[in-house]
């Protein structure tokens, strides 16, 4: 029994690890740390989704609901706007 809590264990952290955007890279040296102007929407930071619609967020950016699944593929000009489980505005960032 303890094997498979072990193996288990072991298995979940190697699945954790393997997510990509959960490690943070730091720009290169000269390249903008902010190319997708997150910084400007920062006051966004735990307002309900709704107080988007009174934002213009240029293009492309996408809204990332809790739990919800998206593409692998990076552009680091896209703004990501991922909510939290209430619908709040948790977190932005590039890419």
């Amino acid at each position: 029994m303890d094997m498979r809590r072990t193996t288990l264990a072991l298995l979940m952290a190697l699945a954790l690890a393997a997510q990509p955007g959960l490690a943070l890279t730091p720009p290169l040296p000269g390249s903008d740390p902010d190319p997708c102007n997150s910084a400007a929407f920062l006051h966004l930071i735990g307002q309900p989704e709704s107080a988007l619609k009174a934002e213009t967020i240029p293009d492309p950016w996408r809204l990332i609901r809790f739990g919800e699944f998206v593409t692998q593929d990076y552009s680091e000009s896209r703004l990501n706007v991922q909510l939290d489980v209430e619908g709040r505005i948790e977190r932005l960032s590039c890419g």
